[in-house]
């Protein structure tokens, strides 16, 4: 199939939800989703969009996206007028602490005058700031009616959401069923910022695409180790308003878990990922050493304490790091997780991930790895995303595949680890799981050399884990 023969397919089936993915890297200082967002509206009903109009849109991110060193020149601007916009993430908690409970808006370049009160009716239309934050235009005006427990008059007085309207999964799923498999992997990689044809080993393809099964797949969690400048953060921080990367030395106990002071559920309650980045290079806060050994318990069984009750959780935990590589990308030794800092070298903690990626499996980025070609534009797919995490792939999967150890039968964490890494792959490339066997298989061996990657690692830390795994299925 000729490119310009793929181009007429795509447009064919997804003409309204897809878009040009090198456009929207003109835009860094808003994430990639909300920048396609604006390049959607804008664009023609043959993908184009004019430079003129690229201009207007990077007019339109400076003046409503200002700088953070420009905070008080906003500030200033609004003690002129009493009124200025704002473009950024808003999200709504609910304080049941007062009488009544009040509604707070949390607007991040706001800092210290955050949170902020908020109308009703913008939260009533908006449900999503309940959830991950809705991406918008806010007009943010002062208020006559102060309350006590906010420490400014402002208030979020009109907004305008940069989010789709209008979402078909269906759609989604019925396309998919006019692309082979080969083509369907490009699409996706597409759609991440990638060029596919950078990546031209199918292995690569599946590992590049293995970095979103813990969005898919609640309660999976990866380990990610490898080179610098192979796109792990470029593509966590980009993909989904559900994902939150955070280095290791900006999160307490109280924000990943629960904040007994102020009666707020961490992280951990809130999002779909927690990305630990540049686990290695950056260490823990000196009062954060414990968070290892609390994970611990959270990654066996998706729980933690809140004060005397638990909380539970369907949120995958991703730790990313660089080590150490030769010339040719290698590894300078194979004891991997010796990398770690000596907090996170828990060898019970460790093998509650599911999965190890090798990240100098793939390749460093130059500019040929980036797409200049259609993919999902970026808050439709970050939609699908949450979409699939739903869908319960991994039960029909249980039934069918008896999974063993050698001769026996395979313990129930190597159970849960294939899988959940099994299930969250076939989702990618199997939407309307209507998979092959040979498509099963693919995500079976690769979902068992994952979690291979993991044990084979443990026994540098643990002598528990000498004895190698053998792990092997049958499908019914």
């Amino acid at each position: 199939m000729t490119m310009s023969e793929y181009e007429n397919k795509l447009k064919k089936n997804y003409s309204s939800i897809i878009v040009k993915k090198n456009l929207a890297s003109s835009f860094p200082s808003v994430p990639r989703f909300v920048s396609e967002y604006l390049i959607m509206g804008i664009m023609n009903e043959n993908g184009k969009i004019s430079s003129k109009e690229l201009k207007k849109i990077s007019t339109f991110i400076t003046k409503y996206r200002p700088d953070p060193k420009d905070y008080e020149v906003w500030k200033n601007e609004f003690y002129n007028s009493n009124e200025n916009k704002l473009l950024d993430n808003y999200r709504v908690q609910i304080d049941l602490s007062t009488s009544p409970p009040t509604r707070k808006c949390i607007v991040p370049f706001l800092r210290k005058e955050s949170p902020i009160q908020i109308k009703d009716e913008i939260v009533d239309n908006y449900e999503n700031m309940l959830r991950e934050g809705v991406w918008g235009l806010g007009i943010i005006k002062k208020t006559t009616e102060r309350k006590s427990y906010f420490k400014t008059d402002l208030i979020l007085n009109n907004f305008e959401p940069f989010e789709l309207t209008h979402f078909s999964f269906n759609q989604y799923v019925q396309g998919y069923e006019k692309f082979s498999l080969s083509e369907w992997l490009n699409l996706l990689i597409n759609t991440i910022g990638l060029n596919p044809e950078f990546y031209p080993d199918f292995n690569q393809k599946l590992l590049l695409l293995s970095r979103l099964i813990p969005i898919v797949e609640p309660n999976t969690n990866l380990i990610e180790l490898g080179p610098k400048e192979t796109g792990k953060s470029y593509l966590m921080e980009n993909i989904s308003p559900n994902v939150y990367n955070v280095q290791p030395s900006d999160v307490t106990l109280a924000t990943l878990f629960y904040n007994i002071r102020i009666k707020q559920v961490g992280l951990l309650g809130i999002k779909d990922v927690i990305v630990f980045d540049e686990v290695i290079d950056v260490p823990l806060r000196y009062d954060s050493k414990e968070i290892p050994a609390k994970l611990r318990g959270f990654l066996s069984d998706g729980k933690f304490k809140k004060g005397n009750k638990e909380i539970y959780s369907r949120c995958s935990i991703f730790l990313m790091g660089n080590i150490l590589c030769d010339e040719n990308l290698k590894p300078l030794d194979n004891k991997y997780f010796l990398s770690l800092p000596e907090d996170w070298q828990d060898s019970a903690m460790l093998d509650r991930f599911s999965g190890f990626i090798h990240g100098w499996e793939l390749k460093k980025l130059t500019n040929a790895a980036f797409s200049n070609n259609y993919g999902f534009a970026g808050d439709y797919f970050h939609r699908v995303l949450s979409k699939l995490r739903e869908l319960p792939f991994k039960v029909k999967i249980e039934n069918r595949i008896k999974l063993k150890n050698g001769s026996k039968e395979a313990s129930p964490r190597n159970r849960r680890a294939v899988f959940s890494i099994t299930s969250g792959l076939l989702k990618l490339i199997a939407p309307n799981e209507k998979y092959s066997i040979e498509e099963l298989k693919i995500a079976l061996d690769f979902a068992i050399k994952l979690r291979t990657q993991v044990y084979r690692q443990l026994k540098y830390i643990d002598e528990e884990y000498r004895k190698d795994i053998n792990l092997n299925y049958k499908i019914d």
